[in-house]
């Protein structure tokens, strides 16, 4: 039989070994991936646009063409929220969205945490396109403005989104009824350009002829898009 201390031995020496194969089977595992970048946090109003782009503006590579996707408006939360007039047209908000993503990642680029305010439609401070995307949401449902981008963000109960302009859209279809009245059209400069822009719009968006022309004789007879004014 074998001695005390030869018994000892021998389980010192398996406890050894296998201390080391556990070093080994350690030392060949995968790296654990890397943790997913957190969601960016998704709460209404301008402190919390704020505080989702910063932390979209942190993000890169995929995580970041994610973000920049959810920004989009699913087509049934088009449908249930915007004005009658652009119910139809989620197609065309859609490929206007796309063309902007260059713009969308360049201002994200140079975004420092600037202020961020509610879209009201005489705030002097607005581009001529975000005083016409007030049109797109009904009143009592503003969006938001963000230093250094030119659309306007939307909290439509599930997170931040971006509307932008169809400008191109609708100033197409006003050329096809009533030449040279787009520049009216884009007339931002007065109230009651404004107005007879939104008139001009609607016949556009519902492909109305007769709407079209009776808006740009108004704003044209204003004065507006530069036109001489009637006397």
């Amino acid at each position: 039989m074998r001695s005390r201390a030869a018994t000892a031995a021998a389980v010192a020496a398996l406890i050894a070994l296998a201390g080391l194969g556990a070093t080994v089977v350690a030392g060949c595992a995968p790296d654990p991936a890397p943790a997913a970048a957190a969601s960016p946090p998704q709460r209404p109003g301008p402190a919390g646009l704020r505080a989702h782009l910063d932390a979209v503006a942190r993000l890169t590579g995929a995580a970041r063409d994610a973000a920049l996707d959810a920004w989009r408006l699913p087509e049934a939360t088009w449908r249930a929220l915007v004005t009658d007039a652009y119910r139809d047209h989620w197609a065309d908000y859609r490929d206007a969205l796309a063309a902007r993503r260059g713009d969308l990642v360049r201002s994200l680029g140079t975004w420092r945490g600037g202020a961020t305010r509610v879209q009201y439609a005489d705030d002097p401070d607005l581009t001529a396109e975000q005083v016409r995307l007030r049109w797109v949401m009904p009143t009592g449902r503003p969006g938001a403005i963000a230093d250094g981008f030119s659309v306007v963000f939307f909290f439509d109960g599930d997170g931040w989104r971006v509307l932008v302009g169809l400008d191109d859209v609708i100033g197409a279809r006003i050329e096809r009824a009533q030449p040279r009245c787009t520049g009216a059209y884009l007339d931002a400069s007065a109230k009651r350009c404004r107005e007879w822009a939104w008139e001009i719009a609607e016949g556009a968006l519902r492909d109305d002829d007769g709407r079209i022309r009776r808006g740009c004789t108004q704003a044209m007879a204003l004065g507006c898009g530069g036109a001489a004014p009637a006397p």
